[in-house]
């Protein structure tokens, strides 16, 4: 990600592919909560919350991530 303006000792930026099932599972792996901030890049065709949710939800349940906080806006996909 661009760099990121905060940091604290339990924070853990992590730069990646969210489409990637084996890099969420990578960083999920161990994880008390996942803070997304996941945006849309332009021209990608499928809504990018949509095909990560899909990947996501069954991840967090079987690493026992109880916490999912998504923070995302309004995108143009044209």
């Amino acid at each position: 990600p661009d760099p990121f303006p905060m940091s604290h000792e339990r924070l853990n930026v992590v730069p990646g592919d969210a489409r990637d099932g084996a890099a969420l599972r990578s960083l999920l792996t161990g994880c008390d909560a996942l803070l997304s901030t996941l945006g849309h890049p332009k021209g990608e065709p499928t809504p990018m919350m949509a095909r990560v949710t899909l990947l996501l939800l069954p991840l967090l349940a079987e690493l026992n991530v109880r916490r999912y906080v998504a923070l995302t806006s309004l995108y143009d996909t044209g």
